[in-house]
């Protein structure tokens, strides 16, 4: 394995071992079979890549899976899927030296506990500190979401997410927050709630207050599912009497819950354009170039489906009051 990396990637390795392992080439006069090298690579020779993600999302992350067979196919590389479970560090860093990738891709929900520095690797959907990522601002679209429900009147606007829990519903949370201040609403304590522990209890709370809210932020696609189930049960429908709206993270909504608008991720396009971005570190990497800079390459969310208005009522002055203002 050792010989194998001073081989193929000597920037992996020590210089010191560098030096045993020319000195023990040279002595022994070998070469390299180019058959059995490409056997190993997948029969073409490409850089095998490594797609770490978390196996209990397994279930969640098949737009991901599939966008990122069809990027490696475009560029020329080999695709190892590399489940990795909770807890299990050592474990996992043993299982991914014996796979000895030349770059890894990460999904969201996968720690970066196993790259290694000379390691080329990109982030997909999510921002680990000191790797490439393709990602989205998700405080930026929480205020887009929210600013497009305030220009359709709504002044009671809820918030859902697992905000003692997930940095990126504390974002959301932080770019719905600022809408609201900035349009002169304020954020109303009683219309956020958390639901870390139980997603269906949360939205029955916050759809049984007399004071409900006309639109809904919604950071997870179980929660919105949830919501709605909620506001059913209340005699109220969506989104007639509540406009839900929600973060799609694995691209599993569409066609779902018509009912719902959500601000999904442009999966296809952001894995393609993971690929390029790995290529170009795994260049820099096997020319002995300077790795460029940590870059984050931004995508916007797209919003699909409408937004029902705001009734009369709900923008009356009434209602302002009820918030404080």
């Amino acid at each position: 394995m050792t010989v194998s990396r001073a081989i193929n990637a000597p920037h992996r390795v020590s210089a010191e071992t560098l030096a045993r392992v020319e000195a023990a080439i040279a002595e022994t006069g070998y070469r390299p079979d180019p058959a059995a090298r490409q056997l190993a690579l997948g029969g073409d020779g490409d850089a095998r890549i490594a797609l770490v993600y978390p196996e209990a999302e397994e279930a969640r992350l098949g737009t991901y899976l599939t966008a990122c067979i069809a990027g490696a196919r475009q560029s020329g590389m080999q695709l190892v899927p590399f489940a990795v479970g909770a807890g299990r560090s050592e474990r996992e860093a043993m299982r991914l030296e014996r796979l000895d990738p030349q770059a890894l891709i990460l999904l969201r929900g996968a720690g970066a506990s196993l790259v290694r520095d000379a390691l080329p690797a990109c982030a997909i959907a999510a921002e680990p500190e000191g790797l490439a990522a393709v990602c989205t601002d998700e405080t930026a679209a929480a205020y887009d979401l929210a600013q497009r429900l305030i220009f359709l009147g709504h002044k009671r606007i809820g918030f859902m997410g697992a905000l003692s829990d997930s940095l990126t519903d504390r974002a959301r949370f932080e770019g719905y927050a600022r809408a609201l201040t900035n349009f002169g609403l304020g954020v109303a304590p009683e219309l956020v709630v958390d639901a870390e522990r139980s997603a269906i209890e949360a939205a029955t709370r916050l759809a049984g207050r007399a004071d409900a809210a006309s639109a809904i932020l919604v950071c997870r696609e179980d929660q919105a599912a949830a919501c709605l189930a909620a506001t059913h049960l209340r005699g109220r429908s969506v989104p007639e009497d509540v406009a839900v709206c929600y973060f799609d993270d694995y691209g599993i909504g569409d066609g779902i819950w018509p009912e719902l608008t959500r601000a999904a991720l442009p999966v296809a396009e952001m894995c393609r354009a993971a690929f390029r971005l790995l290529a170009e570190r795994i260049e820099c990497a096997r020319t002995g170039r300077p790795a460029p800079p940590i870059r984050r390459i931004l995508f916007p969310r797209a919003v699909s489906g409408s937004i029902g208005r705001a009734k009369r009522r709900d923008a009356q002055p009434g209602s302002l009051r009820r918030v404080g203002l």
